[in-house]
């Protein structure tokens, strides 16, 4: 106890001073079942979230909690995120503390301002890195798919750990070097750097290993540490092979890459395509018929379509060549020509042909030219192949180019432009564009837009864009489904919509009036009169996927007042919500939200006249089954005084707002005066509401956080700020309160106040705060 006060480091394992046994030995008890994790979970259970153990006489402290990690190694990472180097072991594999999972103290320091600083001007940023990241999982899942017989019918084991291990190893490496283990020979080295590690970690914990390291001359001629050192030298091999292999691989002339130089050959290009020197096609393109100019090998480099069309199977395909054309199309060719160049805007024209004349498009030459050139719709005039892109808006043509000839930071993609700018880079395989713009829109992602995106990830099949709108529609379902959100999508998306199990609605009402809203937009789309039978019938199959069952018989009567029900399918649903046994019904029964159904449990009986001025509230409770808890039910605030005559109306009508913590802790024994307490559910919101109104308000936690049945937990709210706080509160709190919950079948909840250190109930249990609990009960998905 005394070297733990005075070195002041967290509570944890005693320091072993003489070893007794194996299980007294921290680092024995580590290494004896590599690789350790059973003694980490124990004492973690035991010591709590941040503990200390010892290594000889070295303590060693151990962060095993989310947020204290995030606190320390994310937001503080120069000060604790370096990585305990060895000392002997650097020197004689690195010569020196010089790597990159082994560095810490000012080097460190240094190489991740280096690090951070350099990735940030590459644009290696946060979303780059999670593209990386998923495409190894992509990976993963491939390898996965591969070990199960494609003829398996039953249940197959498998063995997820190497293929585990290699996409952790390639995510570093990716990041790293840019380097993955993909094919068998690759996957071999893999194989073999694993087992020279694990070798050494084996062999690296035997008594006197250090010492050997002290003095390799000697110990390399003795048995017992001959493997040892051998292992070592095969995990660095001799510096010459680095510096060879370097040399061949990075530092030759051939595969060095001057960054200034291809920077200025990219602008110089971009300038030679505005200036129409050198430009041997140009594109037609959208309504508006816009030219665009370029080079095909500019083009080709940088797209496998373009590549096919000018220089591969599609290079020679829908050209019709006319010795004589019609005169019409002659007449079209001419308009659409008239203003791609000028006399000091030359369009790549043969230099003896413009001898004769400063204008190379002039139109008595363009006839006579006209019948010994070929020419076509999608042809060639005067050696520039014209191609017209009808289906592709100018400015998003325009972007694609500006993109392939410049860089993502060169374009300016908006809200206005990046679906059409992200068709145009999927029809001609512009795979860094479609990715600039599938990064735009998640980053622009929101409650209100999630439907409409959801929509166009669809048409575009971007996996990574409609994962991320089912989330925010599934999170936000209440402001994703609102009928301004909903009325523009089509009818495949909105019935992917509503058939979903995890849309976490506060009312079923909430998805029947945002498919009445688009049924109804729908009928001006296609002209019709909203009535009931064409409602009916623009819904389609949509209609059947409301789960009407799951609303309460008020909130189905706003339904059924819209008319689109029949008076049978009302009947069956009010049936099925007022009888039991419950008769079957033609809608969905199966609970949102991932199969679990919300309920709200009321503590208090009646409303106390006194206001409750404590800043801080706790209740404890139990359940007899498990629950999520979504959030608690929260008072609002009395006004301070009483209005009198000469008070504006403005101020008996302001809203209060407040900033509320709310946590959810467990207990040991409730009972028991002055009982530790352990949080592990925290949440900090911002409650508005009116001030007066009696009505509790609801603070939600960021997600449902599990409960387990008969385990006593701690409800706390407390409002943050300086100012009073006067709220109204509860009164005669009940013991117990039982919820009806679906399929006849109940939950029980009991309470009891809180016993704080100085001895006294706080009669939380009584009056108070936190009136309601607001929790969801999971069901099998149907």
């Amino acid at each position: 106890m005394f070297v733990r006060l005075s070195c002041n480091i967290p509570f944890g394992c005693d320091p072993v001073i003489l070893k007794m046994s194996k299980s007294e030995d921290h680092l024995t008890g580590i290494v004896s079942n590599p690789p350790g994790y059973e003694a980490f979970q124990k004492w973690q259970k035991e010591y709590g979230g941040c503990y200390t153990y010892w290594v000889s006489e070295r303590p060693v402290i151990a962060i095993a909690d989310y947020d204290l990690i995030q606190k320390h190694f994310v937001k503080d990472g120069e000060t604790f995120a370096g990585r305990r180097t060895i000392g002997k072991f650097n020197d004689f594999i690195r010569k020196g503390d010089l790597g990159i999972f082994f560095i810490e103290g000012s080097l460190w320091r240094e190489q991740r301002r280096f690090s951070l600083n350099t990735m940030r001007n590459l644009g290696m940023s946060k979303p780059i890195m999670e593209e990386k990241i998923l495409l190894e999982f992509g990976y993963l899942l491939e390898l996965i798919s591969e070990q199960i017989p494609s003829n398996s019918k039953s249940a197959t084991r498998l063995n997820l750990i190497p293929v585990i291990e290699v996409t952790v190893a390639n995510i570093i490496n990716q990041l790293l070097f840019g380097f993955a283990y993909r094919g068998k020979k690759e996957m071999k080295e893999f194989a073999e750097w694993k087992d020279l590690i694990a070798d050494f970690m084996s062999s690296s914990i035997r008594p006197g290993a250090l010492i050997a390291l002290e003095f390799p001359w000697f110990f390399q001629y003795v048995p017992y540490f001959k493997d040892f050192l051998d292992h070592i030298r095969t995990l660095a091999p001799p510096e010459s092979i680095y510096q060879n292999e370097h040399r061949i691989n990075a530092l030759s002339p051939a595969s060095s890459f001057d960054f200034e130089n291809s920077y200025c050959l990219s602008k110089k290009l971009d300038e030679f395509r505005h200036n129409g020197i050198g430009c041997d096609v140009i594109f037609i393109v959208g309504e508006e018929k816009e030219k665009v100019k370029a080079h095909k090998l500019v083009l080709g480099c940088c797209s496998d379509v373009f590549y096919a069309m000018f220089f591969g199977a599609l290079s020679d395909h829908g050209l019709r060549h006319f010795t004589k054309p019609p005169p019409s199309l002659i007449e079209d060719d001419m308009d659409s020509l008239d203003s791609v160049s000028s006399s000091g805007n030359s369009e790549c024209t043969d230099s003896e042909e413009n001898e004769d004349s400063d204008e190379p498009f002039c139109k008595n030459r363009e006839s006579k030219k006209l019948t010994e050139v070929p020419v076509s719709v999608d042809g060639f005039f005067n050696g520039l192949q014209i191609v017209h892109v009808p289906d592709v808006a100018p400015i998003a043509f325009k972007i694609m180019v500006d993109y392939i000839y410049n860089d993502v930071k060169g374009i300016d993609i908006n809200e206005d432009n990046v679906m059409q700018t992200l068709y145009a880079a999927k029809k001609y395989d512009i795979r860094q564009l479609v990715g600039a713009c599938v990064r735009f829109l998640l980053n622009g992602l929101t409650a209100s837009n999630a439907v409409c995106l959801l929509a166009q990830a669809r048409l575009f099949a971007e996996e990574m864009l409609l994962q991320r709108c089912f989330e925010i529609i599934d999170k936000h379902t209440d402001t994703a489904l609102t009928p301004e959100n909903v009325t523009d999508i089509d009818r495949v998306t909105l019935m992917e919509v509503l058939g979903r199990s995890h849309l976490d609605p506060s009312s079923e009402l909430v998805v029947f009036r945002a498919a009445q809203a688009w049924a109804e937009a729908e009928c001006e789309r296609q002209e019709l009169a909203p009535t009931v039978e064409n409602l009916r019938e623009v819904l389609g199959p949509a209609l059947k996927l409301i789960r009407f069952p799951l609303m309460d018989v008020s909130e189905f009567g706003h339904a059924a007042s819209s008319a689109i029900l029949t008076c049978e399918e009302i009947a069956e649903v009010f049936l099925h919500l007022t009888v039991k046994p419950r008769p079957i019904c033609r809608y969905p029964t199966g609970f949102r939200c991932s199969g679990r159904s919300k309920h709200t449990v009321e503590r208090f009986t009646s409303l106390a006249s006194k206001r409750c001025t404590r800043r801080e509230n706790k209740i404890c409770f139990t359940t007899d089954r498990d629950i999520y808890v979504r959030g608690f039910g929260i008072y609002g605030v009395i006004p301070v005084a009483k209005a009198h005559l000469g008070m504006g109306e403005e101020k008996m009508t302001a809203d209060w707002n407040c900033q509320v913590e709310m946590q959810l802790a467990t207990v040991a024994d409730p009972c028991q005066y002055g009982t530790s307490t352990s949080i592990f559910a925290t949440n900090s919101v911002f409650l508005q509401g009116p001030v007066g109104d009696p009505t509790p308000i609801v603070a939600y936690f960021a997600e449902p956080v599990y409960c387990h049945a008969n385990v006593t937990y701690v409800a706390s709210i407390r409002f943050v700020g300086e100012n009073a706080v006067q709220t109204y509160q509860g009164k005669d709190g009940q013991d117990a309160v039982t919820v009806e919950l679906p399929y006849d079948q109940q939950i029980t909840f009991k309470f009891q106040s809180f016993r704080n250190s100085y001895g006294n109930d706080d009669g939380g249990k009584q009056e108070g705060q936190i009136p309601s609990i607001h929790f969801y009960c999971q069901w099998p998905i149907e």
